[in-house]
């Protein structure tokens, strides 16, 4: 049953309504953030409880920091404006590196683990449904397509990034329930199905990375079981899987085009050949040689401070013109990898300490042979890779309060 009761309910009822809302409906999330923030100061102003954790292994401080150089940067940016508002995109960061270092939070939350994370994948069926729903419609009284079903049709509420590495995140947590619970063949097949319907989701969002790293995941989690003897069933599961990605390749060309956009990334030697290729031949995979060819032109001048929190994509902007990238001009791409948005913004302080983040994750991962973080760890990087997750608030709620969560309980508990 869940906890919701004496003091504990002002924080825990707002925070549990957080993780329920990120993958359903994100304009509720800035509230009930706010909920939270309230309903934790008088948690501690009735608890006294102020008890603060502060370690260099884990990753509190590090987002606290990111944050610090984010608004440092604002004395040499020349966009004010744009700086301030992504520094409030980005205050997730101050938020959850002060909330998962209360002793106190942090306690009550260990107990809470299998419940918080039971309650995130209620929050992520919740969201298949609903825009498995909408597809449905859309194709009965609209589209009269397949199309409905794939990619930005129906991921209708996010960019299908971040959709897909909120389900991909709530597979890990499934995996580890019937990893680490005994529970009844009832409960277990009902598991069973909601991950093949999530597997399903994240093929149809297409999101390039979040399929890389499904099959990562499971790549890890078969390992990992074959030494315990336990991996029959993850293997047959596993296969499933691969027939199911193959069945998507051949039926759908929404699908197969995206795939094979990785397949067909530009083959020319000649930096103005792979330009003009990929000028002509369009597509995100393609758009992305281009982006990351003038991040790192931007970089190459402004190595140890970068250009400002304000003017990243001002000064992306004025490479793009000079690269002839005339799709990155209209819609003012950001680097679309976060270690790069980094680096452009704050310099070289910055891109270091999300590294060291992720490395943390991982550290602690395989030092405490805790398989979800290692996992997690893989969502994170891959994502981070390929898109500027930090950029928006449904990536920086998630990944600062799912990473901080997952780094600030010590144990699992029942």
């Amino acid at each position: 049953m869940l906890k919701l009761k004496g003091k504990e309910f002002y924080f825990l009822l707002p925070f549990y309504l957080v993780l329920f809302f990120i993958p359903l409906y994100k304009k509720v999330v800035s509230l009930l953030i706010v909920f939270l923030i309230v309903g934790t100061v008088y948690y501690l102003i009735n608890s006294k409880r102020w008890g603060i954790i502060i370690k260099f292994s884990e990753i509190n401080l590090y987002w606290f920091l990111l944050w610090v150089m984010f608004a440092t940067s604002l004395l040499y940016t020349e966009n004010i404006d744009a700086g301030v508002f992504d520094l409030q995109v980005k205050a997730s960061m101050v938020i959850f590196s002060f909330f998962f270092s209360l002793k106190s939070i942090r306690d009550v939350l260990c107990k809470e683990f299998y419940h918080i994370i039971v309650i995130w994948i209620a929050g992520i069926f919740a969201s298949f449904l609903y825009h498995i729903g909408f597809a449905v419609y859309d194709y009965i009284f609209r589209s009269h397509s397949f199309d409905s079903f794939f990619y930005t049709f129906l991921s209708n509420s996010f960019h299908p990034s971040y959709l897909s590495m909120y389900v991909v995140t709530g597979l890990i947590f499934l995996h580890e329930i019937m990893l680490r619970k005994r529970l009844d063949q009832l409960t277990n097949a009902i598991i069973i199905v909601v991950q093949f319907l999530l597997v399903l989701f994240v093929f149809l969002l297409s999101s390039k990375a979040n399929i890389i790293s499904l099959f990562l995941i499971y790549v890890l989690y078969t390992s990992y079981l074959i030494k315990q003897k336990r991996w029959t069933w993850f293997l047959g599961y596993f296969l499933v899987m691969i027939v199911l990605f193959i069945f998507f390749l051949l039926s759908f060309s929404v699908f197969r085009d995206r795939i094979l956009q990785v397949v067909n990334f530009p083959s020319s030697k000649s930096l103005e050949q792979k330009k003009v290729q990929v000028q002509s031949e369009g597509g995100s995979t393609h758009d992305r040689y281009l982006i990351y060819l003038s991040s790192l032109q931007v970089i190459e001048k402004n190595l140890c401070l970068g250009v400002g929190v304000g003017d990243v994509k001002q000064e992306l902007s004025k490479k793009y013109l000079q690269n002839n990238f005339k799709k990155g001009i209209e819609k003012r791409y950001n680097a679309h990898n976060q270690f790069l948005q980094n680096w452009l913004a704050t310099g070289l302080v910055g891109f270091l300490l999300l590294l060291v983040v992720v490395f943390n994750i991982f550290r602690k991962g395989f030092y405490e042979q805790k398989i979800y973080l290692i996992a997690f760890g893989i969502v994170l990087f891959v994502n981070l890779m390929v898109e500027s997750m930090l950029e928006t608030q449904a990536g920086s709620v998630f990944i600062v309060l799912m990473s901080s969560f997952l780094m600030s309980t010590q144990e699992i508990s029942g």
